[in-house]
């Protein structure tokens, strides 16, 4: 059988006194095969000046190897949404090593960070 890369639902809070600004994981909380593009989703409330992009780093707990990714603004209402299409290997070519992984989002100066189990499952 493939391997499995999945990625657990997980959400970003950061809470403020001026403000609340939220950033919510909304990736796909099923599985993917190895090789099968990942589709990381993120959702906010601060839709005052949004950026463009925000960039996303996923850092391997076990090899400290650090992935820098930049999610697009996809549409902006009440809400905006962020998205970024990512195979999950290293520019070499290799997979990742799997088990826990540190997932850190910035958005106007301010850093989410949560933790994302991959699994690789024969």
């Amino acid at each position: 059988m493939g391997r499995m890369v999945t990625l657990m639902s997980s959400i970003l809070i950061v809470l403020s006194c001026a403000n609340r600004a939220f950033l919510k994981n909304q990736t796909r909380p099923g599985g993917y095969a190895m090789g099968e593009k990942v589709e990381l989703r993120f959702l906010t409330n601060h839709v005052d000046n949004a950026p463009d992009s925000i960039a996303v780093f996923v850092l391997e707990n076990n090899t400290k190897y650090r992935y820098s990714i930049w999610a697009a603004r996809q549409e902006c209402d009440s809400t905006c949404r962020y998205g970024v299409v990512w195979d999950g290997r290293k520019p070499d070519g290799s997979w990742p090593a799997g088990g826990r992984y540190l997932v850190f989002a910035k958005l106007s100066e301010r850093i989410f960070s949560d933790t994302v189990q991959i699994g690789l499952a024969d």
